[in-house]
């Protein structure tokens, strides 16, 4: 005879609480898992048009009838079997870069861009035919192709100081032309337009301002940055001298002024458009990508970089008419020390020690002493040809744009 178990009834309750508790963490784990694959597929979608933007902007830097096969929203899609894969961009002049934007429906992005390389001529130096041959002296070093007139390079001193550098490859010599490369008449028309933009707008103390690309553009009439932050989408005019110092924070901005100084310290990234002269003190970084314009220089104007001192983008000075023959003073001092990374051009004279690293050229070369000065002679400088960074859209150049930096 089989004996029959009994359940007490006081159990039950708590079977049926166990089971509720178990239902419960099986629903809570299940919506876990929902919510992981649900963010999962958020993120790689992200991804998706995230790589769908840089794939528009490697296109534009590869592809000069792009912009031509834009609609009139300015549309494109990067895949015809996917419409979500439909990218909107605009290109516009930002100084002497390109600003590039692109968006999708949900997501944006922008860029400035530059030139893959700053002119066919592809120099490390590059010195106008003036019938003189030109001299190193001191240690002095050149790396790249080089331009110069017939006569050719010779070795030579300074006072006593002989060269001790290293001789310049026999391949890398080039025969110059009479003139430097001119500037694109495109350049000095948006250059002209925005130097002829001058507005009577007011004057903010200490003004902090930061506008996305996407955004409006900011205009500020300033006549000393000291104490202020702008950064991003700001063009600040000036009808006199604008003074920059340590305590100023910009980055990103364009700055039209008659003259500029930068006294010493000062570290940010913005482009100058001067109609006389810019001043650098010693120990200042003008971070990339930066730069410094006088496109309508007169005879007296000068471009000084002090001791120490960093400038990461451009320097380009240009004279409308011919330079005086009593013009003896240079338009462009690079002192020893101090370091350029990307174009130098000057239409004019220019006495250039330290480091450039990218392409310097200019009309006159010389080396000033106390005594006098020496004509197409360099002095204690390293050039350095480089194709890491992107040059600004000043010469004719093949179309392929470089990438420089992502911006807000």
């Amino acid at each position: 005879m089989k004996s029959k178990q009994v359940l007490s009834g006081h159990i039950l309750p708590t079977v049926l609480v166990i089971g509720t508790l178990m239902l419960l963490a099986v629903q809570a784990l299940l919506m876990l898992m929902d919510t992981g694959n649900r963010l999962a597929y958020e993120l790689l979608v992200r991804r998706q048009k995230e790589a769908w933007l840089e794939s528009a902007l490697l296109l534009y830097e590869q592809d000069s009838t792009l912009t031509a096969r834009l609609d009139e929203s300015r549309n494109f899609r990067l895949f015809d079997q996917e419409p979500e894969s439909e990218i909107t961009l605009w290109e516009e002049r930002w100084g002497l870069y390109e600003l590039i934007r692109v968006k999708t429906e949900s997501y944006r992005r922008a860029q400035l861009t530059g030139y893959a390389c700053e002119s066919a001529e592809n120099a490390a130096l590059y010195l106008p035919d003036n019938l003189r041959a030109v001299t190193l002296a001191g240690k002095s070093r050149i790396e790249g192709p080089v331009y110069l007139p017939p006569s050719g390079i010779l070795y030579g001193q300074v006072q006593s100081n002989f060269f001790h550098g290293k001789p310049v490859a026999e391949k890398n010599i080039r025969i110059s032309a009479s003139r430097l490369p001119m500037p694109e008449s495109r350049t000095l028309d948006s250059l002209r337009a925005l130097q002829d933009g001058f507005r009577d707008l007011s004057r903010p103390e200490n003004a902090q301002v930061r506008q996305s690309f996407f955004e409006p553009t900011v205009y500020l009439c300033c006549g000393n940055l000291s104490g202020h932050s702008l950064r991003g989408n700001v063009v600040v005019y000036a009808d006199q001298t604008v003074e920059i110092d340590s305590t100023s924070r910009l980055e990103d901005i364009i700055l039209v002024a008659p003259k500029v100084i930068i006294g010493p310290g000062f570290t940010g990234s913005l482009q100058i458009l001067a109609t006389d002269s810019v001043r650098i003190a010693e120990q200042v970084t003008l971070s990339y990508p930066s730069g410094i314009a006088v496109p309508r220089a007169a005879d007296h104007s000068c471009i000084e970089i002090g001791p120490g001192s960093r400038v990461n983008g451009y320097v380009i000075l240009r004279t409308e008419d011919r330079i005086s023959p009593e013009q003896r003073t240079p338009h462009f001092l690079q002192h020893p020390g101090s370091r350029t990374r990307g174009l130098i051009w000057i239409d004019g004279i220019a006495q250039v020690q330290g480091i450039v690293t990218g392409s310097l050229y200019a009309t006159e070369l010389n080396y000033y002493t106390s005594q006098g000065y020496y004509v197409n002679l360099l002095y204690g400088l390293s050039v350095y040809r480089s194709q890491a960074m992107a040059f600004p859209l000043w010469m004719k150049s093949e179309y392929r744009r470089k990438g420089i930096k992502w911006v807000d």
